[in-house]
């Protein structure tokens, strides 16, 4: 009250909040409503962003997933039958089809999911995986699952995105 420069000043401070004019009352708050999202019912409350994910990051978590529990495990000395990458492939791979699932399965995620999952298989088997073959493994099973997913876009973007890494990356592509 009083200055009006003193209450401009007050009311850019972080975390102020600017009660309404003397006389009005607040708008009451709007009730999350339901949207439909990839993965059925969602909350309009911000979930289904926080959800939202790309291959990438599917392929950060089982990564490092696979990594961390390699590293346990060979500090352990366990396992007592098979590799550490062996036993660490096996356990990645349940928890990267449930952070799919989890995520919506959009066909980004998806994608990354067959190529993770086909790297992680081969880990458990101890057989090197092309990448480009994972990839194109990938397309195939989406295809079959999503005719029409060939002339979305973001099945398109995804999987050039995908093979321009592959090729273009400077890393080996098998």
């Amino acid at each position: 009250p009083g200055d009006p420069r003193r209450r401009q000043h007050r009311d850019r401070q972080p975390g102020h909040r600017r009660r309404p004019p003397a006389g009005q009352r607040a708008a009451p708050a709007q009730r999350p409503r339901r949207v439909q999202g990839g993965g059925g019912d969602q909350l309009d409350a911000g979930v289904y962003h926080a959800l939202s994910v790309s291959g990438l990051h599917l392929a950060a978590v089982a990564v490092l997933t696979f990594a961390g529990l390699t590293r346990v495990l060979a500090g352990l000395g366990l396992p007592r039958a098979g590799s550490p990458r062996q036993v660490a492939a096996a356990i990645a791979l349940p928890l990267a089809v449930g952070y799919t699932a989890i995520t919506g399965a959009e066909v980004a995620t998806v994608r990354a999911l067959i190529v993770v999952g086909a790297v992680l298989i081969g880990e458990v088997v101890e057989r090197r995986v092309r990448m480009i073959d994972a990839l194109g493994l990938a397309a195939l099973l989406v295809l079959i699952d999503r005719p029409s997913a060939l002339g979305d876009p973001g099945f398109q973007l995804s999987f050039v995105a995908a093979l321009t890494l592959i090729v273009g990356g400077g890393g080996p592509a098998d």
